[in-house]
């Protein structure tokens, strides 16, 4: 593939279509970005080589849960990263040990996050009402005085929407240290300028699909522009490219499947670095390496994301939970078609989708941000597929109750697992349940060639998905208003997969 910065990104697969190494070229040499990269029966990754030369191998129980994983140098006698990850009979995350810090959690009968214990401070406790709205967070400050800070948070009788947050130390006053700060949201809800004590900030523009394309940082006069950001996307959604207002490419950023980041590329003064990208169990970027292998960015520490990052070397890295982006001038996560609050440990505006992805519309991932992600900012994907929840992380992108490998009506379906029935949410969810049925028939003993069988399954796919309007709102059943732009990257996705 192409990026808008010209460079070329190619990517090698195997016999079954999974990446099995990632090229391009760097300051004008051939790059490998990944290569050697292994995996298990389930399509599960266990092992690849970064283009430094460093190992990033994983091992996984029967369940497909990641237990553990490591960083080390190809003789593997230098290790860089070591981390291990215990579970409950939920698929709770206890533990993640490495070699930086242990932290340890607890949760309640709902699944939500009440105690994260790192190394051995003090926990920090989180409480919530029926609606998962946080009403309390405890933790120590200071852990040679144990002063301890409570933060309050109240809501809109009747509403989910926050009304006050009030920070005090044990026993003492409220804390006064947060100015004046006004958020100001353009005709669609989109946050829209950054206004603090009376000054222009920031200011953000989108493009029709929600995505932010721009964004303006002014000095402190409010006037003064001090730097413009273009953003660049691919079809699916990814960041690719980040540019000046001129066209003078800043960064390129590298994915593989599953919206797995990999690597950044760094353009100083027309000189490219690369950072070599290593996830944890949600593909949340953790550690960034350079080309000497040397570990140059870390982000680690609360459950919530509510700990700064590490830059080790003077590298910035603004990629945090999966479909995340930090901005230093809000301290909030851009994700997609809403912001994601750290501190608060949720969304700062309602959810676009309405009632869809749940009751309360401002919550994250249901308070389990440790088994939860929530790529586009509408809803919390479950990555384990418990309780009947979507995987595109895992498996790849889903769209509806159809559409995704490993999901069928609803609920997981690889393995020994049955489709499920429920019904299509769209046009193109209709066309991913005659594809799945077809598959199932195809696998009856008394098709005689069953791979002429599957590729006819794939052609008229393809076929039914060709057939739809190009705008999704036209569509004999539409998407969920909210949702139009996924749907349709989806189904583009769909057709170039199953076209080839």
């Amino acid at each position: 593939m192409t990026l808008p910065s010209g460079r070329v990104v190619d990517y090698t697969r195997d016999a079954v279509r999974r990446v099995a190494s990632i090229d391009t070229e760097i300051n004008g040499n051939p790059q490998t970005i990944l290569s050697n990269i292994q995996y298990r029966g389930d399509n599960q990754m266990t092992q690849r080589t970064l283009g430094n030369g460093l190992v990033d191998a994983r091992e996984y129980d029967l369940q497909g849960r990641l237990i553990s994983q490591s960083l080390k140098d190809d003789t593997g006698t230098a290790t860089y990263d070591e981390r291990t990850y215990d579970y409950d009979r939920n698929s709770n995350v206890l533990s993640i040990n490495t070699d930086y810090e242990n932290n340890a959690y607890s949760y309640d009968r709902l699944d939500r996050i009440t105690g994260d214990t790192i190394d051995t401070n003090e926990p920090i406790n989180f409480t919530y009402d029926q609606n998962d709205n946080r009403l309390t967070r405890q933790a120590v400050l200071d852990t040679t005085t144990n002063v301890a800070i409570e933060e309050f948070f109240e809501h809109v009788v009747n509403t989910n929407r926050l009304s006050v947050v009030e920070s005090v130390l044990a026993g003492e006053n409220p804390i006064q240290n947060v100015p004046n700060r006004n958020l100001v949201y353009n005709n669609v809800g989109r946050l829209f300028q950054l206004i603090e004590e009376g000054t222009l900030k920031a200011e953000y523009i989108y493009n029709d699909e929600g995505q932010r394309t721009r964004k303006t940082v002014f000095q402190t006069d409010g006037i003064t522009i001090e730097s413009i950001t273009i953003y660049h996307y691919d079809q699916m959604g990814y960041l690719v490219s980040e540019s000046t207002e001129t066209g003078d490419i800043i960064k390129d950023y590298i994915w593989t499947e599953g919206m797995t980041p990999v690597a950044q590329i760094d353009n100083t003064l027309g000189l490219e670095q690369v950072l070599y990208l290593t996830t944890d169990h949600l593909m949340t970027n953790r550690i960034a390496t350079d080309e000497f292998q040397s570990i140059v960015w870390r982000w680690e520490g609360e459950a919530f994301g509510n700990t700064p990052a590490e830059e080790l070397a003077g590298f910035s890295i603004n990629l945090r939970f999966p479909g995340q982006y930090f901005d230093v001038e809000t301290n909030l996560h851009y994700n997609w078609h809403r912001y994601y609050d750290p501190v608060l440990g949720r969304y700062i505006t309602s959810d676009p989708i309405g009632l869809s992805a749940g009751i309360n519309t401002y919550v994250y991932v249901g308070n389990d941000p440790l088994s939860f992600i929530d790529i586009f900012g509408l809803d919390a994907t479950n990555w384990w597929n418990k309780e009947g929840g979507r995987s595109p992380t895992k498996d790849g992108p889903s769209n509806g109750n159809w559409g995704g490998k490993c999901w069928s009506g609803g609920q997981y379906s690889c393995g020994d697992s049955e489709p499920g029935t429920a019904p299509p949410t769209d046009s193109a969810d209709e066309c991913y349940m005659y594809h799945d049925r077809c598959y199932v028939v195809c696998e009856n003993d008394n098709i005689c060639n069953r791979q002429e069988c599957i590729d006819e399954c794939d052609r008229e796919l393809v076929r039914c998905l060709r057939d739809l309007d190009n705008d999704p709102r036209n569509w004999p059943q539409p998407p969920n208003p909210g949702t139009e732009g996924d749907t349709k990257r989806y189904k583009w996705a769909a057709e170039k997969y199953f076209g080839e």
